[in-house]
């Protein structure tokens, strides 16, 4: 007979020592431990799933803005607008209209970011179009100032299943 053979044969053996009283309390599991411990796990993932389908998923964009050009009326039209990305760029479609912030020391300006094009010069800026509404945009013309774009799309669950899959 086999190392093996003798294991078992021995765990059989010791098993046997023991009363029947034991054996069934060792042989089984605590009803209330195994309900409320799959209600647990349960609950976790439910609130796992909301607060993972209530929180929206925001990407920030940073950087540094200078106005260029500003359009002749004073009402809310395209402004020419050189900016240089931080770290990493957004891909703007062509309907697709981001809120940018330009921060001044005079305060805040907000804006929406309307076009954005694909070339950069050799000081890594993008030309962009921006709504603004120029009289807050008059005395910043050729100065440089930071901008904040954030854009919201969706939530962190549409996230996590869209890289998923």
């Amino acid at each position: 007979m086999g190392t093996y053979e003798k294991e078992i044969g021995k765990s059989a053996h010791d098993l046997e020592l023991r009363s029947e009283k034991v054996r069934s309390i060792i042989g089984q599991v605590p009803p209330s431990l195994l309900r409320y411990g799959a209600l647990a796990i349960l609950a976790a993932l439910v609130i796992l799933v909301y607060v993972s389908y209530s929180i929206p998923y925001k990407q920030i964009y940073t950087g540094t803005a200078v106005i260029r050009a500003l359009p002749d009326s004073l009402e809310a039209s395209p402004a020419a607008v050189l900016i240089k990305f931080s770290d990493r760029r957004p891909a703007l479609s062509p309907t697709e209209k981001l809120p940018i912030t330009l921060h001044t020391p005079m305060g805040e300006v907000e804006g929406k970011l309307v076009k954005l094009s694909s070339w950069r010069d050799s000081l890594g800026r993008q030309e962009a179009f921006c709504l603004f509404l120029l009289s807050e945009l008059s005395l910043l013309q050729n100065h440089e100032v930071d901008f904040t774009i954030v854009r919201t799309s969706g939530n962190i669950l549409q996230k996590v299943l869209g890289d998923l899959f």
